[in-house]
Order: C-alpha cells, then sequence, then structure tokens
C-alpha cells in the first residue's frame, strides 16, 4: 500500500506527507516535554512528565485544555475500537451461524446483534482494564488483605 501511495500523484501522496509531517511534529513536541520535565525538576519519573508538565508548568487553563484534549483523543479511540471490534464479532457470530460469505454474513448481523456484540466487547474492556495492571493480571484475594 504505501508504494502505492508513494507513487501516486495527487490527494493521496500529499495525505501521506502531510500526515508524516504531523507524527513527526507531534513525536519531536512530546520529546520536549520529557525533556522540559526532567530539567525543570517537576519529575524525575517518565511516565508522569507529560501530566506533570502540563500541570505544574502551564497556567491552569492551559493545562485543563491540555489534559482534557488528551482526554477526547483517547476517548475517541476507545470508541473507535469498540465499535470495530463489535461488528467483526457480530460478523464473525453471523458466520459460525451459516454464513458462507462476507457479503451474506453482513447481510445475517442485524442492527440488535451488532449493537450486543459491542456492549459485550464493553464489558470485557472493562472487565480487563480493572483486573490488569501493568501488564500483570491483578487480582486480590482475601487472605492477603487479612496478612
Amino acid at each position: 500500500m504505501s508504494q502505492r501511495l508513494g507513487a501516486s500523484k495527487g490527494a493521496a501522496r500529499r495525505g501521506l506527507v502531510g500526515g508524516a509531517t504531523a507524527l513527526l511534529v507531534f513525536g519531536v513536541l512530546l520529546v520536549f516535554v520529557g525533556l522540559i520535565a526532567k530539567t525543570a525538576g517537576v519529575t524525575e519519573d517518565p511516565n508522569q512528565a507529560f501530566g506533570a508538565v502540563m500541570t505544574g508548568l502551564l497556567p491552569r487553563w492551559a493545562g485543563v485544555i491540555a489534559i482534557l484534549l488528551v482526554l477526547t483523543t483517547v476517548m475517541s479511540t476507545a470508541d473507535t475500537e469498540m465499535f470495530l471490534t463489535g461488528g467483526l464479532l457480530s460478523r464473525e457470530l453471523a458466520r459460525l451461524r451459516g454464513a458462507q460469505t462476507a457479503r451474506s454474513a453482513a447481510a445475517a448481523t442485524t442492527i440488535v446483534n451488532a449493537r450486543v456484540s459491542i456492549v459485550l466487547c464493553s464489558l470485557v474492556a472493562i472487565v480487563l482494564a480493572l483486573l490488569v495492571r501493568g501488564g500483570q493480571l491483578y487480582v486480590e484475594l482475601s487472605a492477603d488483605r487479612e496478612a
């Protein structure tokens, strides 16, 4: 796909160059945020650098706007992932029930099936988010609490 985009002369090539440039600029800006956090002494923990700079060095209104923008981006990405995963799940379930082709699976998928699949995927994601901490499964046993 990248060869086709690189060979095109129209909007696809401009989009590719514009997107790559934007990613490069934002990547460099994030590196500078980390450097500012370290040199200003706001935090020594690299995992906390962005939040520390946004809340500690910027004016309060600018920090709130920056954090709201990041939250909006994360929520938008999560929403898209849940929608896509739910749609894929509902089509695969239709295929398991006997649909032979992708077209017949799409036709067999109803709005209700797709919505139920999205809710199920969301619930699984919430449970996993609550149970997994730092890449490890977090299950607290009642015996550990008493000790």
